[in-house]
């Protein structure tokens, strides 16, 4: 068959050439079968105008066993008939399937000013026992209001105002909640509200306040995490805080907290208290309002686990600045 072929379309040098394509291609154990098995698809006169695809397929195919990948950008070759001829298509590999779908997940997963293994924490590691038996009520809780989420996401959930002591895994247990979300499809921002604030008040200079507000507000799922950790303002709490809550109410975004005070202690301590030390118990009361609309309280409490020598005493961290540089994208 081979000599027909070639015979047929070349003479000279190029008949050469193509005969040695040819005898390599034909040769070839794997395309041996496939054209066996699509015998009844392609004919000589088709096998003839495939050769150089079917060359192709095996240079790629070599290069790609010997790890080189530069070619095919992580797509593996593939064949098929296509009008009684051979079509060569590219599919992903496993390793470019698994690399797209951790790629999908990180860009559902949005933080702004979390720690670095923020997108790492997972719900497995988060030790349920513990000083006060509460570590086990927090983690139900958390996970039945996620499984809430995902089986019934047109259905407004009732998020979780999970608040303890320092350091005794507040914020992790809610990482470890929002990745095991992103894995089910679910966007997820997660916002370290003392970080925000700042970020807020200094976008002010340039007018793009709203530009922040709104890429919070608008989240699928919202964790605004260590919230009444800095010094409350009016303007910080009616325009920021305020806007935020509203809109989320108004459109049942599921919402989670977490925080050092307790639900009340955050009405009379922090909400209630503007950066001049005038009380103003109503527009507190209104704040708290959608808080507790949007969210339940939990209690956690446990030794600090983050600093465990620190039980006693605790000094406050410094929470990183500058515009937009808190938002991964």
């Amino acid at each position: 068959m081979g000599k027909i072929i070639f015979a047929k379309f070349f003479k000279g040098e190029d008949a050469q050439k193509y005969e040695h394509m040819l005898r390599e291609v034909l040769g070839d154990p794997e395309i041996q079968a496939f054209l066996a098995q699509h015998q009844d698809e392609i004919n000589e006169d088709g096998i003839a105008k495939s050769v150089s695809r079917l060359y192709e397929y095996l240079q790629v195919k070599a290069k790609l066993k010997q790890g080189d990948e530069r070619q095919t950008g992580g797509y593996t070759p593939n064949l098929r008939i296509s009008n009684h001829m051979v079509e060569i298509y590219y599919a992903p590999t496993a390793y470019l399937r698994a690399k797209q779908a951790a790629r999908k997940k990180d860009q559902r997963f949005k933080v702004f000013n979390m720690p670095k293994n923020t997108k790492q924490a997972n719900l497995d590691d988060f030790a349920i026992s513990g000083q006060h038996g509460q570590r086990l009520e927090a983690y139900t809780a958390v996970l039945e209001f996620a499984s809430q989420v995902i089986e019934n996401p047109q259905v407004f959930t009732k998020g979780i105002y999970l608040q303890g002591s320092f350091g005794i895994g507040k914020t992790f247990l809610m990482a470890g909640m929002a990745n095991y979300l992103v894995e089910q499809g679910v966007q997820v921002t997660m916002v370290n509200y003392p970080s925000f604030v700042v970020d807020v008040k200094n976008a002010l200079s340039d007018n793009t306040t709203s530009l922040y507000i709104n890429k919070v507000k608008n989240a699928q799922v919202l964790v605004l995490d260590d919230i009444g950790a800095d010094q409350s303002s009016s303007w910080v709490r009616d325009e920021v805080l305020g806007v935020i809550l509203q809109y989320r109410m108004q459109e049942q975004l599921p919402t989670c907290f977490t925080s050092n005070l307790s639900m009340q202690q955050l009405q009379e301590e922090y909400l209630a208290v503007n950066n001049r030390g005038e009380k103003e118990p109503l527009k507190a009361r209104r704040i708290m309002e959608r808080v507790r609309f949007l969210a339940r309280e939990i209690t956690m409490e446990d030794q600090n686990w983050r600093n465990p020598e620190t039980n006693v005493s605790y000094e406050e961290p410094d929470y990183p600045q500058g515009p937009l540089t808190g938002f991964e994208y």
